[in-house]
């Protein structure tokens, strides 16, 4: 059995600082791309939320005889207060309770409102446009199009 040498006791404040060094440069690296990739989830997500509430209202308008709506509005800022980016799905019945989902912050969206009839079909037809806040050349906007017809188009933009 060999003794340890007691002039090795652990390791230098110099080699510390080094591994500490290089642990922050690789965070600095890798920060940006998590960054858009938080960016990313949840721009996909929003759609998605989006996506979901039309066609529970389509649902729910063509089950239940009554006109179901869905607005989109966007955030609003002032010097004092934010309102966040919102989903809104109501019926005109009341026979479903109103839904609010709002959006992260890091989304801007256009505002935007469509009335589902019993027979499917929408007033107010047109596109919803979801786009991060802050510019990343990877991330497209995304778009949720809405038909005349009740047809809805989950898609990534231009």
């Amino acid at each position: 059995m060999t003794k340890p040498n007691k002039n090795q006791a652990g390791i230098t404040l110099f080699e510390l600082m080094l591994v500490v060094a290089i642990l922050a440069i690789l965070a600095a690296l890798a920060f940006p791309g998590i960054q858009e990739q938080r960016a990313r989830i949840q721009i996909n997500a929003a759609q998605e939320d989006l996506v979901q509430s039309l066609r529970k209202a389509r649902s729910v308008a063509m089950s239940r005889a009554t006109l179901a709506t869905v607005t989109v509005a966007a955030a609003t800022v002032t010097p004092t207060t934010t309102t966040p980016a919102t989903i809104t799905l109501s019926v005109a019945d009341g026979s479903l309770q109103t839904q609010t989902q709002n959006l992260p912050a890091s989304l801007t969206i256009t505002n935007a409102a469509y009335i589902f009839s019993p027979a499917g079909t929408v007033a107010g037809a047109g596109t919803a446009t979801l786009n991060t806040a802050i510019t990343f050349s990877s991330i497209k906007p995304r778009n949720v199009d809405v038909s005349p017809v009740g047809n809805i188009v989950a898609s990534i933009g231009p």
